[in-house]
């Protein structure tokens, strides 16, 4: 006797943008194939969760996964990170600079711990101040650089979603290592050696 399927049943992964479907043909021997679209996020590329929300990006309508990496949040809207550095761009490099700047360190300091060639330090500074995220101020020896309001929302607006990069999560903790190492020594200056 032979095996005849009636119902055959597939699921595919669903095509950018587009959240789920479902589509019903033939074949020529009489079966039915139905082929159920799983969404994926446009991002990151994990399957969608149905119990969790599903993000769609303001701009390009990509569906997003709730991952920081994927779906930013700025001005009260969702953006993918491809269409929010069109509106607010910001590199890593970039991102690491503001963040050593707000923590209180030096700018030698801060080129230090990124690690990276000083002519790409001085670029991506340059960028910086030309975008109007930091400024700097005061004269010649005595001059600064500090972050201006316009930086501190691109990094607040970014933090999230770089910081789960692993090069910028070692940065992060590497200047916060610093910052509590360089206020004990202060602290040993002033009191001596509370150890």
């Amino acid at each position: 006797m032979e095996e005849n399927t009636i119902l055959e049943e597939r699921e595919l992964p669903e095509k950018q943008g587009i959240l789920s479907s479902k589509r019903y043909a033939t074949t020529t021997n009489g079966s039915v194939i139905r082929e159920t679209g799983i969404a994926f996020c446009d991002g990151c590329g994990y399957r969608l969760d149905s119990n969790r929300a599903t993000i769609i990006c303001c701009v390009c309508r990509k569906k997003l996964c709730t991952s920081p990496s994927c779906s930013i949040d700025y001005a009260g809207r969702h953006y993918c990170e491809d269409d929010l550095q069109r509106i607010l761009p910001l590199e890593r490099l970039q991102f690491k600079i503001i963040h050593g700047l707000s923590c209180n360190l030096g700018l030698t300091e801060v080129r230090d711990l990124v690690r990276c060639q000083k002519e790409d330090f001085n670029s991506a500074l340059k960028e910086l101040v030309a975008r109007k995220f930091v400024e700097k101020t005061g004269l010649s020896l005595f001059s600064r650089y500090e972050v201006l309001d316009r930086g501190i929302l691109a990094w607040k607006t970014y933090y999230k979603a770089f910081t789960e990069n692993g090069d910028v999560a070692y940065f992060v903790e590497e200047v916060n290592n610093h910052v509590k190492e360089k206020d004990r020594n202060a602290v040993e200056r002033c009191y001596g050696d509370i150890s």
